[in-house]
């Protein structure tokens, strides 16, 4: 496993047993998956992407390759570790380190007033609803009513409560990743 993305899931696998409630995943998002969600990506856009969750960088990857400037992309990651991973393999990007919950207090801080997508990784299933609203509510603030919030999930229902945040959504993409099917929504307030 001398590779990048073995290198990638080992880290994530020792992070996952320490932690599986924070990290979810014992390894990176698929190629398929990460190339899903930056097909939503406008290059030309001239706000920001936030990734929620950004991990080792799959999706980072996917979008820039997708031709957005890193410094229009803003990383959130928790886990100090990723954090330092993500800051070494993608210069020029903003990369916040901290719960995706302060999203809001942390884009403020920042002054970022727009965002042009939200795309998350997080395993905001499983989030109390006070946590999912703070990081809607945050994102479409800054999105507006044609915003969009991305959502990955091995949930076969919709992993936001749709009814509950006031939003509208419906699945995407459906990919296989190792032995679980993945999926990808697309949210826009109700």
């Amino acid at each position: 496993m001398s590779s990048p993305g073995g290198r990638d899931r080992l880290l994530l696998l020792k992070l996952w047993l320490r932690a599986p409630l924070t990290i979810a995943t014992w390894g990176p998002s698929s190629p398929a998956m990460a190339e899903a969600f930056a097909r939503h990506v406008d290059p030309a856009a001239t706000d920001p992407v936030l990734e929620l969750g950004a991990g080792t960088g799959p999706v980072t990857r996917a979008i820039l390759a997708r031709g957005l400037p890193p410094e229009r992309l803003i990383l959130v990651e928790k886990v100090p570790e990723l954090c330092a991973l993500l800051r070494a393999r993608f210069p020029g990007t903003t990369v916040i380190e901290g719960d995706a919950a302060e999203i809001g207090p942390a884009l403020d801080e920042l002054g970022v007033r727009r965002l042009a997508l939200a795309i998350s990784t997080l395993p905001i299933v499983w989030f109390p609803i006070a946590a999912q609203r703070a990081i809607v509510d945050a994102c479409f603030a800054r999105m507006g009513r044609q915003g969009r919030f991305l959502q990955m999930t091995n949930q076969i229902a919709s992993p936001l409560p749709r009814r509950r945040l006031g939003l509208a959504g419906a699945a995407f993409a459906h990919v296989w990743h190792d032995v679980l099917p993945t999926s990808a929504w697309a949210y826009q307030l109700a």
